[in-house]
């Protein structure tokens, strides 16, 4: 099928797609109870955005889905209890420090700490997706991803942050495809920077050999 069909029949595919991983996001982090399912459930929705992005467009979602949520549970949970004990120090501290006027600038070294932390986050999950690593070799990559690519780590939190007031202006779209766009977003741009690195290390390699 070509021309405008076409195009309309793909992007009507691509949405059902993107559905139904907003649907296994949810149903699965449920099943963890949320407290420890909704990481798991994350790093799964980024694995199967990842294969989609690079063209396995015909993958069995739900079957890839629950894979990758089973074998990355433990892993998921334990990325889940950093995250947690990084945001609840960089709150307390805020919550601490604004209080106190004369500590204008240190409410202002915390802001900033925060926004690079949401820098890495975006890149966080993409990381693992697509390496396989454990979970301090994750986080020190994803800090590395995000140290040589300021740029498209501002681009990520820029993007987020947009479609994140969109979602805030047409609330239905959150409930149906929130968190699945903000996965293939980040995905498509990670696989760029990977991608990226991975031609610079090549080059290097090259040369070293010469």
């Amino acid at each position: 099928m070509n021309g405008v069909m076409g195009k309309i029949n793909i992007l009507c595919d691509w949405l059902i797609r993107l559905v139904l991983i907003q649907c296994y996001w949810v149903l699965f982090s449920l099943l963890g109870l949320v407290v420890f399912g909704l990481v798991p459930s994350t790093m799964a929705m980024f694995s199967v955005t990842r294969q989609l992005v690079i063209k396995h467009e015909d993958l069995p979602l739900f079957r890839t889905f629950k894979e990758n949520f089973m074998s990355q549970f433990w892993k998921g949970n334990g990325v889940g209890a950093i995250l947690f004990l990084v945001s609840a120090v960089l709150y307390v501290d805020y919550r601490f420090f604004i209080q106190t006027e004369t500590m204008s600038a240190v409410v202002f070294l915390i802001l900033m700490i925060s926004f690079f932390a949401g820098m890495i986050l975006c890149f966080l999950f993409p990381v693992f997706a697509h390496y396989d690593v454990k979970v301090w070799e994750g986080i020190k990559n994803s800090v590395f991803v995000c140290l040589s690519h300021l740029h498209y780590g501002l681009l990520a939190v820029v993007g987020v942050g947009l479609l994140i007031v969109l979602y805030v202006m047409f609330s239905g779209l959150l409930i149906l495809i929130g968190g699945s766009t903000i996965a293939m977003f980040l995905t498509i741009l990670a696989q760029k920077v990977f991608k990226n690195i991975e031609q610079k290390y090549l080059a290097l390699r090259e040369n070293e050999l010469t």
